[in-house]
């Protein structure tokens, strides 16, 4: 959302950071009403009085934010996303229409051409996802790269926490996928009746019994340091575009003045290409559609698919309860010796906010005031918070690693460790890169699949899509708490070092990359 400053109204004596605060506030309300449907249903008024008290959020319409017990909670239902109504609406026509399909026994002809759309659809998506990916990140870096020099300490701290949190789930997501191991549920005879993908078991063109462990690890590092970026991209060297990227973009955040034409020309193509796949996106229901009814009408065991993704969910649940419930929590234990309760209590409109809206960039609000109403400095609120929301998706992360073993499972795919650590990599910076755009959980997914060479199964997401629906709010609330426990272990370890004495850090904003969608569904 743009920042509209005629939605907002300040006292005289309002400090730097609290005017810093209310225009980020009234942002992110800008774009919660735009994701709910509600431009024009009445001014957002945010009042801040002199002696530093936050004011609260008095809106009209249907979604309402209010404080309740010195933190923000989610009033009022509002109404469903349309794209996620309607594609809805696309996976039970699917369903029907593949069931009467495969119950008719229809021809293999009719099924390429139920599937043609999805197909083209999807291939849309591909087309758009290295673009995508390295602009992102060059913006991304970009930007980091300025704040680093105005608060060093605090940008390396913030880094290095959602690098290692993230890096966490994706772990958690690989070992939990592989120990529960719900695509063998489905064998490869129930997926798909033809035998035009019997060969999928080679998808690995070096396969792991011809490398030694230093082998694979000399390969992947090779890979990211590609001698022709053309190639790469040809080949979707994925790693390799992404090192490129980084590279570019730490770079030009050295620059300052002299690449200031540079950085606009970067965030003009950014946005030509969020908006081209915001386009492709529109088209999600009728992909989504063709997709999963051409899987259904072509699979041999209709119910042994379905015990395959009810147990594919399951996998799911336990590790992003892995991650929200134990990983994350432990972490802030061990680093401040607290009960992380007190933050889950602290935080927990924002967590049910998180689960009601499916959006980090919507839940930032929510997030932000109850980090204030917790005594964190305010400095360290306004760079953490807004970074984490667009740059911090631990449930995301893990979801994406999860599922892309999950789609090799259902074809009796075994990654090798070499595929297993280019999983761990590329979910790591897909998810980080990605982040801003609407729906990065298909983008991202289509990635990861791409950088193991199992894009070919790429269709398969139509599969997940019919239950993310529900998991996509978990996976929410877990990207949101990672930035709870985020936001109070930097200040805790910022205090501790007497850095936060005297009037704290301070900061220039963080970038602020917000989604112009929904930033975790896919």
């Amino acid at each position: 959302g743009n920042n509209n400053n005629n939605n907002s109204t300040s006292s005289s004596g309002a400090t730097t950071t609290e005017e810093a605060y209310v225009d980020l506030n009234i942002e992110e309300r800008d774009l919660l009403e735009h994701q709910h449907g509600h431009e024009g249903h009445g001014k957002v008024e945010v009042s801040v009085s002199s002696s530093g008290e936050h004011g609260d959020w008095n809106g009209s319409g249907d979604d309402r934010l209010t404080r309740k017990r010195g933190c923000m909670t989610w009033c009022g239902g509002g109404n469903m996303d349309p794209l996620l109504k309607w594609t809805l609406v696309g996976v039970v026509i699917g369903m029907f229409c593949g069931f009467v399909l495969n119950a008719l026994k229809a021809d293999e002809q009719l099924q390429q051409v139920v599937g043609f759309p999805g197909k083209v659809w999807l291939n849309s998506l591909k087309m758009l996802v290295l673009p995508l990916l390295s602009l992102s990140i060059v913006q991304g870096v970009s930007s980091l790269g300025k704040n680093k020099k105005a608060a060093g300490k605090v940008s390396r701290l913030t880094l290095g926490y959602y690098l290692l949190t993230t890096t966490t789930a994706v772990l958690i997501g690989i070992v939990v996928v592989n120990l529960i191991r719900p695509g063998y549920h489905s064998s490869h005879a129930a997926v798909d009746c033809h035998k035009h993908e019997s060969a999928s078991n080679e998808i690995d063109d070096h396969p792991q019994h011809e490398q030694s462990a230093l082998e694979s690890i000399l390969q992947i590092l090779e890979q990211a340091f590609p001698s022709n970026l053309v190639d790469a991209a040809a080949n979707m060297n994925v790693l390799g575009v992404v090192s490129f990227s980084i590279f570019f973009g730490f770079v030009l955040s050295t620059m300052r003045e002299e690449a200031v034409q540079i950085n606009d020309l970067v965030d003009k193509l950014n946005l030509v290409v969020t908006r081209m796949v915001e386009l492709v996106l529109k088209l999600t229901p009728v992909g989504v559609c063709s997709l999963i009814t051409a899987s259904i009408a072509e699979s041999c065991d209709i119910g042994e698919m379905a015990q395959a993704i009810a147990l594919y969910m399951v996998t799911v649940c336990i590790g992003l309860g892995l991650q929200g419930g134990l990983v994350l929590p432990a972490l802030y234990s061990i680093t401040t010796r607290k009960s992380p309760w007190v933050v889950l209590k602290g935080f927990a409109s924002s967590l049910v906010t998180a689960f009601g809206t499916d959006s980090s960039s919507a839940t930032l609000p929510v997030t932000l005031r109850c980090a204030r109403e917790l005594g964190y400095d305010s400095n360290i609120i306004n760079f953490v918070l807004p970074l984490g929301a667009t740059v911090n998706m631990n449930g995301t992360a893990l979801y994406e690693a999860l599922t892309v073993i999950f789609i090799a499972q259902r074809h009796s795919v075994d990654l090798s460790m070499a595929q297993m650590f280019v999983v761990v990599i590329t979910g790591t910076m897909a998810a980080v890169g990605a982040a801003a755009i609407p729906s990065a959980g298909l983008v991202t997914m289509l990635m990861v699949l791409q950088a193991v060479n199992l894009s070919r199964f790429a269709s398969d997401i139509a599969l997940v899509i019919t239950v993310d629906w529900m998991l996509d709010r978990l996976r929410t609330v877990v990207n949101v708490e990672g930035d709870a426990m985020g936001v109070a272990i930097i200040d805790h370890l910022l205090r501790e070092q007497g850095q936060l004495e005297g009037g704290g850090v301070e900061l220039s904003s963080a970038p602020r990359r917000v989604a112009a969608g929904d930033d975790d569904n896919l």
